[in-house]
């Protein structure tokens, strides 16, 4: 138990609703293996931690966050390029699998929740309606109209906002692993990229 974290005696579980599509292929004698896989689905009270002002006398609350919408899909291709025809010979699998997940924040308790903050400009990781969980705000360049960058005309420095402004997000759009399996008599090597 952290001291400077206000423990929510009315926290709800987390509550997820998902539907799923998808289909498995096989191919060649199964050599070769195609799986997809599309969701939506819909996450409740994520319990997160916020940003609390020192002066309340904690520095973080656990919070029930509200609701979020997760859609994405995983493609997966396994194969077995080469497989020796003797039961101890050689053999090499492999597997690939591309995935990606967008959401989007539909319902939250408070207009926005600061989820994390950091010291270098002003750097907040903010939960708000209509954003996405990871959205990362902080001061920015100052932009032209254009949205080209604008810099100091006697410093040459790049002029930075005084306003916290969105800056991106902090989860990939998609993630990629690639793993391969060689076995040869009783030896085997394994390895992945992810």
């Amino acid at each position: 138990q952290n001291p400077s974290v206000l423990a929510n005696p009315d926290l709800k579980p987390l509550r997820t609703i998902t539907a799923e599509f998808g289909a498995n292929v096989k191919m060649f004698k199964s050599r070769l293996g195609i799986d997809f896989a599309i969701y939506a689905g819909n996450t409740k009270n994520q319990i997160l931690e916020r940003i609390l002002d020192r002066s309340a006398g904690y520095t973080r609350e656990v919070v029930n966050a509200g609701k979020v919408r997760n859609t994405g899909f995983e493609l997966t291709l396994n194969g077995t390029p080469i497989k020796s025809k003797s039961k101890d010979g050689f053999k090499w699998n492999t597997n690939i699998v591309f995935s990606t997940n967008r959401n989007r924040i539909i319902g939250m308790p408070d207009t926005s929740l600061v989820l994390n903050t950091g010291p270098v400009g002003g750097g907040q990781i903010v939960a708000k309606i209509v954003g996405s969980m990871g959205d990362l705000y902080g001061r920015g360049y100052v932009r032209a109209p254009d949205g080209q960058i604008v810099y100091d005309a006697t410093t040459g420095n790049a002029l930075i906002t005084q306003d916290v402004v969105y800056i991106g997000n902090t989860i990939p759009k998609g993630k990629l692993g690639f793993s391969n399996d060689f076995s040869y008599k009783g030896f085997r090597l394994s390895f992945l990229f992810d």
